[in-house]
């Protein structure tokens, strides 16, 4: 057995540690300590990451350089490509007005009476805007009608069949299956005296009223 003897009554023996007192004074110092780990995990994670998206960047960057004229070309390219889609368009857009006017001449020069002559052709175009109701919708639009003149003059020498001759070719006009789908009216709306080679003739002024197209 043991015996402590104190001669200093108390005054020279160290206090009895407490761990929960220790916990506790430990607190203010473990508070700045954490946060300091955790702001420099932070900062590492922060800069890892910077420096893969910084090499990401740099590749990217290489691989621009690398096709700086394949992209130009591919640019240029594509641009042009577009002009000329829009010109296609235009011509396309300007076909759907054109007629085609060889089946036509073929016709009028065909059906000519012996005793006459095509003196003079002319085909004039007029562009006009049309209100249109949409049966569907009920809707009111505005549609490009093209109207088209055909005038042509014929002339002979003066006789007696002569007259007969130009109703004959207007006849034979009508009834054309080629100018049907074509030609809405024919007509003869002037007739004049005139001369040709030195000999009195006679002279027919024709109009053909085409049908229209929108």
């Amino acid at each position: 057995m043991m015996f402590t003897i104190d001669l200093l009554k108390g005054a020279g023996l160290p206090k009895k540690s407490r761990p929960i007192v220790v916990a506790i004074a430990m607190v203010p110092l473990l508070i700045p300590l954490m946060g300091t780990v955790v702001l420099a995990a932070c900062w590492q994670h922060n800069r890892t990451l910077m420096q893969t998206q910084q090499k990401i960047i740099d590749d990217n960057q290489v691989k621009i350089n690398a096709s700086a004229d394949d992209l130009t070309y591919y640019t240029q390219a594509n641009s042009r490509i577009f002009a000329l889609r829009q010109q296609l368009e235009d011509v396309d857009l300007g076909l759907q007005y054109r007629i085609q006017i060889s089946d036509i001449l073929k016709a009028l020069t065909e059906s000519l009476p012996d005793n006459l002559v095509l003196t003079r052709l002319d085909l004039n175009r007029t562009d006009q805007q049309k209100k249109e109701t949409d049966q569907a919708t009920g809707n009111v639009k505005q549609t490009l009608v093209i109207q088209r003149k055909l005038r042509l003059e014929v002339g002979g020498v003066f006789q007696d069949q002569i007259d007969a001759s130009a109703e004959e070719y207007i006849q034979k006009l009508r009834s054309n299956e080629s100018l049907s789908d074509t030609i809405e009216t024919i007509q003869i709306v002037a007739r004049n005296n005139g001369h040709l080679d030195g000999q009195n003739c006679a002279f027919y002024e024709i109009e053909c009223l085409l049908k229209e197209q929108n």
